[in-house]
């Protein structure tokens, strides 16, 4: 703990004020640095907020109803750090927010404030019920600096050398049992997975280890990490009240001095820091991290508008649809009771869970199969439990402790459906790495095998079960929480826009846009639900074309990159890559294309299916060609692709040598990164920011292997030696994926507040162009109608032009628009995403121009066929 000189705390109040005004308005005028906190409440907020809150147990604001109950200032190295009572509970000594206006409008040009969480002190400043719409500027944000310090895994390395097994010395004697053999089996694969799972939070898990010794980015780890100094928590200073508001002075002053303090203490110790490992991303924390405080605060402000309607018929619909599919999947089951009298020996010996009580979930699935089924929605769906019938149970009120009073099965947890896959079907197990499988690419593998086996009663249940999977994950990651999160007086969505993810890439909540695919037809309706600021206005969307694999090219200078993204438009680098891992030239791959290769390997699919060549041709390009190049750079090897097309093991270690012998120079730089990595502990991105990981070197390794000697034990010799192995191949991987996707995130984030400048530039006001938020490396606007033609050119132009970044090679984009953010469809969504690169069989496209980009002289013709279409609609109902 640094010996920092003592501060005093003081509450200010309306009865105070002017024994300390002086003293404040000198410390102020004078200061060049001022720590700044507040503290809010929104205990008006809508019930859907209050709701989601106790159901996912995350903190949310409401934005539109917060109140700033105090405010906290210090100047740098000023004797007192100052507490204002804004709101709280004495009444008698609020301060009217005049008085606080003032005294923040007495800071001097070139001073900054600190605040840890700017996105939150701005975005809840301008928007409070009690602030008028006070803009706070010339701020310097430590949570975002921290980012730019440092990783959320990163540590000091001599506190890791320190720290002894935390709780993974609890698995010590299951280590020595089950390794007793020597021999890599199920079991020993699921005791690693317990130190190596990777989104594990158990207290026996690396993960959690780590993380208890991470540096942090809340400021009360930051602090205890930095400094020692263990800060009062919001829970203790809470206490058994409800919101801040409902505390008074006293009971708070304290704890607000403290962030305004330490966020200020904080600020130097980062800035020393970055200085000391990297001064170079000083400069990009200052002109590429900071400036995105405001967009992503104005994001959170403004908010994207949602269908209500539509999120609430599609409820009602997933509702009915689970319904039925439960009665179907009965009768499907019933069909092939009773199960077998002997339990699946293979299933036994490899999932315990089954071994111990296969009996009991043989019951349950017969009893349920059994059961008679009723007419009402509800009462059909709660004969299971499952993300639909639980948010159902308690939107109704049907609760025992908080939780939803759910039926004992639920089909679509791994376990039943096992059951049923394996035990009842009485078929061979589906591994992976040797561990049973069941999600949905293996439920697709089985099903081929029971297709072919003429199980048409299994395959029925199968598909029953797929499609209750799909439901249950749609309500789950959309439906349900849409519900909640829309504001029923604005029919708006806040979403909470930030860039703290360990890849560097930009994160998104409440909601979470980033699971919103665009290819999957099962789920890009909720894509539909998205809709542009105003009724004149278009969502427009662009997303920069195979950005991934040009930063590879641009970084490695591979010549077969080189050939394809050097010039516009672009050559296809997936054919490229088809040709060496199917072991065919590209004249032959090619003639799939134009129908000149008629016969061989190329028209048999992996379930030995003939496709014609043209088909041939789309399906070797996407499932081996584009998924060759989207996953090797981040693993070394085909698994993904040999997964999906059957492959064994041999065959898909092949088919890696075969691709990497193709690219020689973009697997050297790959292996360049990591050695790198494994000699140094990170790899720096284009833009100075560095991704660290200690775990990819080898005093890493011995450091970790040293902290178990104390067993003197074979057994975990030899089982420590596979985690590291483990751990250290997944850092490796880290290391190379941030290299690309934390440099896509850079290339993003220097685009988005130029693009805003320039429409600011144009007087463009945010009622005519506005950033909603990104899709990973989509880029999403609301903007007027009669903009389009203006904007979109631009826009393009700004996220092309990043020669600091890319200079060899060409960056292109790709633009849609639409009046809803799901992509255009003739059936599903006539008035949505229509890509201007890529042509549809709009009415007054010409047939032979259907596919090719669409001049920007018809841009304008698009915009009104789409409010045409609208109106069309409309009319229709």
């Amino acid at each position: 703990m640094i010996d920092f000189p003592e501060v005093r705390r003081v509450g200010i109040t309306i009865q105070n004020i002017d024994e300390y005004i002086d003293d404040i308005t000198t410390a102020v005028k004078t200061a060049n640095i001022i720590g700044l906190d507040i503290e809010t409440e929104d205990s008006g907020r809508h019930q859907g907020l209050t709701d989601y809150m106790r159901e996912s147990e995350k903190l949310l604001f409401d934005v539109k109803r917060t109140t700033v109950c105090g405010l906290s200032l210090w100047p740098d190295n000023h004797h007192t750090a100052y507490y204002f009572n804004l709101a709280h509970a004495d009444v008698h000594a609020r301060i009217p927010w005049r008085i606080m206006e003032a005294i923040l409008n007495m800071k001097q040009p070139g001073a900054v404030w600190i605040i840890h969480n700017a996105v939150f002190e701005r975005t809840m400043l301008k928007a409070g019920l009690n602030t008028n719409g006070f803009m706070i500027k010339d701020y310097i944000c430590t949570l975002v600096m921290a980012v730019s310090a440092y990783g959320p895994d990163e540590y000091d390395v001599e506190a890791f050398k320190a720290a002894g097994l935390g709780g993974m010395h609890a698995l010590a004697e299951e280590i020595i049992s089950t390794c007793r053999g020597f021999e890599e089996n199920e079991d020993v694969t699921a005791l690693m997975g317990k130190i190596i799972g990777k989104d594990s939070n158990a207290n026996h898990s690396y993960n959690f280890f780590a993380r208890e010794l991470a540096y942090g980015y809340g400021l009360k780890q930051a602090v205890r990490s930095w400094f020692g100094y263990q800060m009062r928590t919001f829970e203790e200073t809470l206490g058994d009240r409800e919101h801040m508001g409902q505390l008074t002075t006293a009971e708070v002053f304290y704890y607000g001095c403290d962030d305004a303090i330490w966020c200020v203490r904080l600020y130097h110790r980062l800035l020393q820091f970055m200085m000391e490992t990297n001064p170079t991303v000083v400069s990009t924390f200052f002109l590429q991290e900071l400036p995105m405080v405001e967009e992503y605060s104005e994001v959170w402000l403004n908010g994207v508008q949602i269908n209500a309607e539509a999120v609430a018929r599609k409820q009602v619909e997933l509702r009915e649809d689970f319904a039925d599919a439960t009665r179907r999947l009965k009768v499907a089951i019933r069909k092939l009771l009773p199960f077998p009298a002997q339990p699946h020996e293979k299933l036994a010996e490899r999932d315990d869970w089954y071994a111990d009580n296969h009996k009991k979930y043989r019951d349950k699935i017969a009893a349920w199969a059994n059961s008679p089924d009723v007419t009402d929605t509800f009462d059909q769906c709660s004969q299971l439990s499952g993300a639909i019938p639980n948010a159902w149970a308690i939107e109704l009120g049907r609760t025992l402790k908080g939780k939803a009073k759910a039926a004992q099965l639920n089909v679509t947890h791994y376990m039943p459906m096992r059951t049923l896959m394996y035990d009842l079907f009485q078929e061979r197990l589906i591994l992976s790495k040797g561990k049973v499988q069941s999600d949905a690419y293996s439920r697709g593998r089985l099903k081929e095998r029971l297709v072919k086996q003429g199980k048409t009663d299994c395959v029925d249940v199968m598909d029953i079960i797929g499609q209750m999977a799909t439901m249950e994950q749609v309500a789950k990651l959309f439906i349900t929480p849409y519900m909640k999160l829309i504001d029923p007086a604005t029919g708006k969505m806040h979403p909470v826009l930030g860039s703290d993810l360990a890849s560097r890439r930009t994160s998104m909540q409440t909601p979470n846009a980033q699971q919103l695919s665009k290819r999957n037809p099962e789920t890009t309706y909720v894509r539909g639900f998205y809709e542009a600021d105003a009724e004149d206005h278009v969502i427009v969307s662009i997303d920069w074309s195979q950005i991934e694999l040009v930063l590879i090219g641009e970084e490695s200078g591979d010549p077969y990159f080189h050939e394809c993204y050097s010039e516009l438009p672009y050559t296809d680098l997936h054919i490229i890559a088809c040709e060496d891992v199917l072991e065919v030239t590209r004249e032959e791959f090619l003639g799939l294309k134009d129908g000149t290769t008629t016969e061989g390997k190329l028209l048999l699919n992996p379930k030995g299916e003939v496709m014609d060549p043209k088909t041939a041709f789309k399906y070797w390009r996407t499932e081996v060609g584009k998924g060759s190049n989207f996953s090797y750079w981040y693993s070394g090897a085909l698994n993904q692709v040999g997964e999906r097309l059957g492959w064994s093991s041999d065959e898909m270690f092949a088919a890696s040598d075969r691709y990497r012998a193709k690219f020689t120079v973009g697997e050297q730089w790959r292996r360049d990164q990591i050695e790198h990595g494994q000699l140094h502990g990170f790899v720096t991105l284009r833009d100075g920011h560095r991704r660290v990981k200690y775990e990819a070197t080898p005093e890493w390794a011995q450091h970790f292997r040293a902290k178990w000697a104390r067993y003197d034990c074979a057994e975990i010799r030899w089982f420590i030696d596979k985690v590291i192995r483990r751990l250290q191949s997944r850092a490796n991987n880290q290391l190379v994926n941030s290299k690309i996707q934390g440099t896509c995130a850079t290339i993003a984030k220097r685009s988005i507040p130029v693009i805003r400048k320039m429409a600011e530039g144009r007087g463009w006001g945010s009622d005519r162009v506005r950033f909603m938020f990104l899709v990973h490396d989509e880029l999403v606007f609301s903007v007027h109608r009669d903009l389009v033609t203006e904007f979109v050119p631009e826009a393009m132009r700004i996220m092309n032009d990043h020669p600091e970044i890319v200079s060899t090679l060409k960056m292109d984009c790709s633009p849609s628009v639409g009046l809803t953010f799901e992509p255009w469809h003739a059936k599903r969504a006539r008035i949505g995403q229509v890509e201007l690169r890529e042509a549809p069989p709009l009415d007054f496209i010409e047939k032979e121009k259907v596919g090719k980009e669409i001049p920007l002289s018809q841009w304008g013709q698009v915009v009104n066929w789409l409010y045409e279409e609208r109106d069309r609609l409309r009319s229709s109902v």
